[in-house]
């Protein structure tokens, strides 16, 4: 039956993708014994397999297969591992970022390494020589994340002076983090009418645009507050943003760390 799964991957089958948990034990095996012949479109299906496999062998194969090759390759392999449960351990993941040449795979390794509980302060010793700023941002996320004070404060500033082209990257970190105080930087956001994404089409007019606000709203729903944000992201009305706006004007302040 591996082989079967072998050839659709060399063919270029990406309907195998849909079968991956039904793979046999020895898949892994033989992938890594074909992988230096497969082409880099067969790469990218495999590790598309390897994302849904969700195992801790299919983990430690994509964090090898960030080193690939194909630019391609080696950051699909980097934006699956981290979404993998099983993960090596936080420390082990930091000690390799510094030999990873794409900024996209290093800072999808430093947030890998962030939820898989890597020391705070080897985490600082490596971000602070992070020569890229996309993924030093990264980087600030996961120490967020692992309870990093200053860059949770660093983070709130960042949060409430973005600009509309930092929108998208924020709320990817706001998610991360997962912290529903963190929302309260957003409320600068409120006042902001300034378009960030296309979400429909408006009729003779154009195209309708999520704006900053309306993003303000929508992340708050996903950090868990009771924003009234609907199923997808929208334009909401000056009364709707003004009773987001008392939501959050009532969470805490981030404090400094006073010890």
């Amino acid at each position: 039956m591996v082989q079967h799964y072998i050839h659709s991957i060399l063919m270029g089958d990406r309907s195998v993708i849909d079968r991956a948990k039904d793979a046999p034990p020895d898949f892994l095996s033989e992938l890594a014994r074909n992988w230096p012949a497969m082409s880099p479109v067969s790469r990218e299906i495999a590790i598309r397999m390897l994302e849904k496999i969700d195992s801790p062998q299919g983990a430690a194969f994509l964090l090898k297969a960030t080193v690939d090759p194909s630019s391609q390759v080696a950051n699909g392999a980097a934006r699956a591992f981290s979404t993998q449960s099983h993960p090596p351990s936080g420390d082990s993941i930091l000690a390799l970022i510094p030999a990873r040449q794409s900024p996209f795979v290093r800072g999808c390794l430093y947030l890998a390494a962030g939820k898989a509980a890597c020391g705070l302060e080897a985490l600082r010793r490596f971000a602070a020589t992070e020569a890229d700023p996309a993924a030093a941002l990264d980087a600030q996320a996961a120490m967020v994340f692992r309870e990093g004070v200053p860059e949770r404060l660093a983070f709130f500033e960042r949060v409430r002076k973005a600009a509309s082209d930092e929108v998208r990257a924020i709320s990817q970190h706001l998610f991360y983090i997962n912290d529903p105080a963190l929302a309260k930087g957003m409320l600068p956001w409120l006042n902001n009418t300034t378009g960030v994404m296309r979400i429909g089409f408006d009729g003779p007019g154009g195209y309708r645009q999520a704006r900053m606000c309306d993003f303000a709203i929508w992340n708050g729903a996903k950090l868990g507050l009771a924003t009234g944000a609907g199923t997808s992201i929208s334009n909401y009305d000056p009364n709707h943003i003004s009773r987001v706006r008392k939501i959050y004007a009532a969470l805490p302040d981030p404090q400094p760390d006073l010890a």
